[in-house]
């Protein structure tokens, strides 16, 4: 019981963390493409701002590496604005905004996860 109850609780707690910066990122995909730069840059850095924040406690809860590819991601987001690489900082924002969405999968509730 105390598994289920802390199983449930890590993966809601992971999954509203997580939320808001997937959204930012799949909303600069979307101002990429529309070759709007600036509001692009700015949802990825906020996007990075919240993910460094909450980095450190989602580390140690999650494989690390998955911590390790979204590190990474960010990292050529940053590299592509910089060069205004449009198709491959919409597919990098992409890329990051799954697997932030994917991270509290591994402690939410399944039977693989109970036994």
């Amino acid at each position: 019981a105390l598994l289920l109850a802390v199983s449930l609780w890590l993966g809601n707690g992971l999954e509203n963390t997580h939320h808001i910066p997937a959204k930012d990122l799949e909303k600069a995909a979307e101002a990429v493409l529309k070759e709007d730069w600036p509001l692009a840059s700015a949802l990825y850095q906020r996007a990075e701002k919240h993910w460094q924040k909450h980095r450190n406690l989602t580390a140690a809860l999650a494989h690390h590496n998955l911590i390790e590819q979204i590190d990474i991601g960010f990292a050529m987001l940053e590299d592509y604005s910089r060069c205004r690489d449009t198709a491959p900082f919409a597919a990098t924002c992409s890329q990051i905004a799954l697997q932030l969405r994917s991270l509290p999968q591994s402690h939410a509730f399944s039977w693989q996860n109970l036994l």
